[in-house]
């Protein structure tokens, strides 16, 4: 959900919510499970030409995330217990080139 603000309506602020799911292995432990949160966002869209446009965004807010832990022993993943993790702070970053078809 966004709210358009300033000359030219490209700045914009907002809220979001994110709801997915991981798993990610960098180590011997592997961990995956389910994450959710929200938070505010605001960001900016440079506008490249007539059809394209640069939107940079930021978000800042709350993830929780609870997963278990597993070792891969001979192809076969084992549990090695579980965890949650609670996160305030940075919780999206991005740039977007947006194509305006009309």
């Amino acid at each position: 959900m966004r709210h358009y603000v300033g000359v030219g309506k490209r700045a914009y602020v907002g809220a979001m919510y994110k709801l997915g799911e991981f798993n990610y292995k960098l180590n011997r432990v592997g961990k995956q499970g389910d994450l959710m949160g929200g938070g505010l966002t605001g960001g900016y869209q440079l506008r490249l030409n007539d059809a394209l446009s640069l939107d940079c965004s930021l978000a800042l807010g709350y993830l929780r995330a609870d997963y278990e832990k597993y070792r891969v022993v001979e192809g076969v993943r084992v549990r090695q217990g579980e965890g949650a993790k609670n996160w305030w702070g940075p919780i999206h970053a991005g740039l977007t080139l947006t194509w305006n078809l009309f």
